[in-house]
């Protein structure tokens, strides 16, 4: 429980009535970040505080910009896991809207120049809304070397299967384990390498760590095809859709990713490959170590935080300096925007969901922001409302974007 819930609610108002120091900013912060689920009648006391005030008579603040910035990286380093949309908004707002979306659903809005009554009503109106759809989760299919499918999200824990000299086993946290052993001297020490396939459906996600220790995260409406057992000199494995990639440290075994026609080469690293069909560009982002990258005659080598784009024509271009956050934000359950088109945001939502979009108008739309995976669609459409650029309309499995 909040130590002083009048002090954090005084800190607020001094905000709502553009009155608030800096210092009184990381006061607020300070004290906010202490309420735990006990706090819920100071949460709520906070909400009526912004939803009984009068915005639009108040005057704007002239350094509204700067102290934006300085609120921004404060909810930032308060919770790196917050979901929020971004907009530059005048300074009030995002105090307020901060709040409120802490409130709520573990997230924050900077609100476009609409009042707060206004918002509050449309965000209520489930008028668009006639079903809603589920996040996806940890679903896989699990095909072995005799074609035999075991589907892991239905399936118990413990041993699955056995591959040669391999045992195939589903932990408790989920995650699937493959587990190398010796055989006794009447064992079959010679068998043929065999190759499984683990594939995630649209609305699905799955981790698994490889017989060398090296895991791998599939996103949705993705594949991995790799051996039971890594043999020979070196580790070779295929994938479709989009991976992240920890590989194992072996020297004497480079790590190789076929995937699109290229090859990825590593010995110890970390990165992640999005390669999907829908998309535009094919990009392999390099987070530690290094990589060999090869398409046809060309090779590039990559360093950390930097990317590779392979366009349509085959054309490879090396990004300097990627968005590593916004890369990898679909392992650490968010979609993460830096001026992200509406058409890729919705293939994202697409993919994870499960559902089909449709868009009534071209549109010329790109938003800032993140936002968490783990919510209904509809509380993901209701907070992409909140910029003021699109609407949707939710028709079971299928998504119609509004102008």
């Amino acid at each position: 429980m909040s130590s002083n819930p009048q002090r954090l609610q005084y800190l607020f108002q001094q905000y709502l009535h553009d009155k608030g120091t800096s210092d009184e900013l990381n006061e607020f912060w300070k004290l906010f970040a202490e309420l735990d689920e006990e706090d819920d009648p100071v949460k709520n006391n906070l909400w009526e505080l912004w939803y009984n005030s009068d915005f639009e008579n108040q005057p704007e603040k002239k350094d509204w910009e700067d102290t934006l910035e300085k609120i921004h990286l404060q909810a930032h380093n308060w919770e790196k896991k917050q979901s929020s949309i971004f907009l530059r908004i005048p300074f009030r707002r995002v105090a307020a809207a901060i709040v409120i979306l802490a409130l709520g659903l573990g997230a924050y809005f900077l609100l476009p120049n609409r009042s707060a009554k206004e918002l509050s009503k449309n965000e209520t109106n489930g008028s668009l809304f006639k079903n809603d759809v589920l996040p996806g989760g940890n679903k896989a299919v699990l095909t072995l070397s005799n074609g035999a499918k075991i589907l892991l999200g239905s399936a118990a824990n413990g041993i699955l299967a056995q591959q040669g000299n391999t045992k195939i086993i589903k932990l408790n946290s989920g995650q699937l384990s493959y587990n190398t052993f010796t055989q006794s001297s009447s064992g079959n020490k010679n068998a043929a390498i065999q190759y499984n396939t683990l594939t995630t459906p649209r609305g699905g996600q799955y981790n698994v760590t490889l017989p060398d220790g090296t895991q791998v995260w599939l996103n949705s409406a993705s594949s991995l095809h790799y051996p039971t057992a890594f043999l020979g000199k070196e580790r070779k494995v295929e994938i479709t859709g989009e991976a992240y990639f920890e590989v194992a440290h072996n020297p004497d075994m480079p790590f190789k990713v076929s995937v699109n026609g290229t090859q990825i080469q590593v010995l110890g690293t970390h990165f992640n490959v999005n390669a999907y069909n829908d998309e535009p560009v094919m990009r392999t982002t390099l987070l530690e170590g290094s990589i060999k990258f090869t398409s046809g005659n060309d090779t590039r080598l990559l360093s950390p935080g930097q990317q590779i784009q392979v366009q349509p024509n085959g054309q490879i271009k090396r990004i300097k300096d990627a968005d590593i956050e916004q890369t990898i934000a679909w392992k650490n359950g968010t979609f993460s925007f830096h001026k992200t088109s509406i058409y890729e945001i919705m293939r994202q939502i697409s993919r994870w969901y499960d559902v089909d979009v449709n868009f009534n108008d071209s549109l010329n739309v790109h938003l800032n922001g993140s936002i968490e995976r783990k919510v209904m669609v509809s509380e993901v459409f209701k907070m992409i409302e909140l910029t003021g650029e699109v609407k949707f309309k939710i028709e079971g499995k299928k998504i119609t974007v509004l102008k």
